[in-house]
This record gives C-alpha cells, sequence and structure tokens, in this order.
C-alpha cells in the first residue's frame, strides 16, 4: 500500500499506564476498525498516538490486540526483558 512498516506489540509488552483510551476510530479496508489511545508521559498528552485492532478481519486475525504507534509522534524503546 506504499506505507512505512508498522510493527503490533502485543499488550504484555506495552506499559498500558502511559496508555489513554481516545474515542476515535478509523477503518481500514484490509484490517477492519482501529481503536486508538493517547500517550501519556508526566503531564504531556500525545493525542491519538497509539491505535490497535481489537476485532480485525480475519485475514489480520494475527494483530488483534496488538498496539502500534506512530513513530511520527512518539519514539518508543525496546527493552530486553
Amino acid at each position: 500500500a506504499g506505507l512505512p512498516v508498522r510493527y503490533y506489540i502485543p499488550p504484555e509488552d506495552v506499559r498500558m499506564e502511559h496508555l489513554v483510551p481516545s474515542h476515535r476510530t478509523t477503518f481500514c479496508p484490509y484490517k477492519g476498525t482501529a481503536s486508538y489511545w493517547s500517550l501519556k508521559s508526566g503531564d504531556r498528552i500525545i493525542a491519538n498516538a497509539v491505535w490497535a485492532y481489537r476485532d480485525p478481519l480475519p485475514e489480520c486475525a494475527a494483530i488483534k490486540g496488538h498496539f502500534c504507534f506512530y513513530p511520527e509522534k512518539a519514539a518508543i524503546a525496546v527493552e530486553d526483558a
């Protein structure tokens, strides 16, 4: 589709205390309806910086509930467990 590569992170690897649910939703004809979260760090909130497909289309079932971060809105760090 000409879009940048996106990485979908499993929820157990996301620090959920930094996510604030948003009312925003969008629809992708390939994946389905996306729900959004804002990213909170201290007093700073980055609106709609994260999305996930709670109930994706069957062809994309592997990303169900995984979170994706807009790299242009927030940098993420991956830590070794």
